[in-house]
């Protein structure tokens, strides 16, 4: 039996990350746009264009017209960014499933990163929130390594990576011995979301 290729997505404003599984080899891709702060609606619309148009072209340019699955990385924040961010998100995975017919499921970093690495990294002994996220952004890279695949370019290829990887463990792999009790779990709620 063949596996389902599967897609992780870190979507942002600044710098989106997508990994993509197929025949066993992990792809990641990233596409950074800034905008100045005196963008308009228009800009920022058409940003979001953009960015969506981009994803599909990078997934299709992978998977062809093969049947995929698709996870993205939920949001763990909220503030001025939030907004913005859910409309990239919504317009990201509509097009997603205009053109893939999958609809794109959420998972938080924590229970991928716990799932992945038995771990959520949360770095509680380093106080200052920059450093602390910096810390687990070099801490995921530094593991996918040690698991044996290719170093990611930068953070957001890393967190989908994670996605893309907790996707292909329960899309292909269905072995929930492996991750122990918290795989069971997270099985279990991904079953319970109509996977």
């Amino acid at each position: 039996m063949s596996s389902i290729p599967v897609v992780g997505l870190d979507l942002s404003l600044g710098n989106t990350g997508i990994a993509i599984i197929k025949d066993g080899k992990l792809r990641t891709f990233s596409r950074g746009e800034k905008l100045p702060k005196e963008a308009g609606d228009g800009s920022k619309l058409m940003r979001l264009h953009r960015s969506a148009r981009w994803a599909v072209d990078t997934i299709k340019g992978v998977v062809g017209d093969d049947p995929v699955r698709i996870g993205y990385e939920q949001y763990a924040f909220s503030g001025n960014g939030l907004t913005r961010l859910s409309e990239q998100s919504a317009v990201v995975r509509s097009q997603l499933y205009l053109n893939f017919a999958t609809v794109p499921i959420s998972l938080t970093a924590e229970e991928s990163r716990k799932f992945l690495f038995g771990t959520a990294m949360r770095h509680a002994d380093i106080k200052n929130k920059g450093s602390r996220k910096k810390a687990i952004k070099a801490d995921v890279i530094l593991r996918l390594i040690r698991l044996g695949y290719p170093e990611p370019d930068n953070a957001d290829e890393a967190d989908a990576a994670v996605i893309a990887l907790v996707m292909n463990a329960y899309i292909n792999e269905r072995q929930i011995q492996l991750y122990g009790d918290y795989g069971f779990e997270l099985f279990r709620r991904l079953d319970a979301r109509g996977m």
